[in-house]
Order: C-alpha cells, then structure tokens, then sequence
C-alpha cells in the first residue's frame, strides 16, 4: 500500500508526459491535414488514424508507468498533459508553421514556378485556341 502511494507523483509526471507526446501526435496530424488540405473524407480517415494511435500511445503509457492498473488520477493527468500541450507549446508551434507557410508560398509567387497542373477552364480555353489557329 505505501509503495503505490509513493510512486503516485512519478506515475502524474509520466502520464502528463506521455499526454504531451499526445499533443505532439495531434499536431502532426493537423500538420498533414493542412498541408495536404484535406477534404471530409480525408479529415475522417486522419481522425481514425490519430484516435488509434493516441489509444495506443494512452495504452503504452499506462503499462509503462503503472504496470497496466487505470485509474482515474491516470487518465485526468494524461489528457491534462495533452491539453497544456496544445495551449502552450501547439499554439506556438501553429504560428510558426503558418509563417513557414506564408513565407514559402510568397517566395513560390515570386520565384514564379511553372504551373504543373492546368485548370479546367485553362484546358478548354487551350483547346479552342489550338481549333482556331487549325
């Protein structure tokens, strides 16, 4: 009984932890969804990717501090870690991507890059200019 009232605080530091690793998985995830500007579907399916993983990751914590007991001082602390990632260290790291991201498409505008993929419009007025000329 006193050894697991001992070892109480270290299992808080390390669920709090582990919860932040959490929110570093959430903003990865955010990363790739807004990189890849991402539709329903794909949101959905990047949902289900992450919800898996931070079950895994919640799964790994608990055994590794707790020998796989839960409880509720467990889960309190490795979502409390999770959100003091993403208030702290998330909306940190969210500037400095946005600015990374704005700073890439100017330097992209001004660099002036061939475009790649036409658009649809592009493609039809293409056509017709190639019919007329014909």
């Amino acid at each position: 009984m006193l050894y697991e009232t001992l070892s109480q605080s270290i299992i808080v530091l390390g669920m709090l932890y582990f919860g932040i690793i959490g929110g570093v998985l959430f903003e990865v995830k955010d990363i790739i969804s807004k990189a890849l500007k991402a539709k329903s579907k794909i949101n959905i399916v990047l949902d289900i990717i992450f919800c898996f993983l931070l079950c895994l990751l919640f799964w790994f914590a608990v055994n590794f501090t707790n020998y796989g007991e839960i409880r509720l001082y467990i889960v309190f602390s490795f979502f409390t870690g999770f959100v003091i990632e993403r208030i702290s260290v998330g909306a940190t790291l969210a500037k400095i991507i946005s600015f990374l991201y704005n700073v890439t498409v100017k330097l992209v505008k001004k660099i002036n890059l061939p475009k790649v993929f036409k658009s649809k419009k592009e493609k039809v007025n293409e056509a017709i200019n190639t019919k007329i000329s014909n």
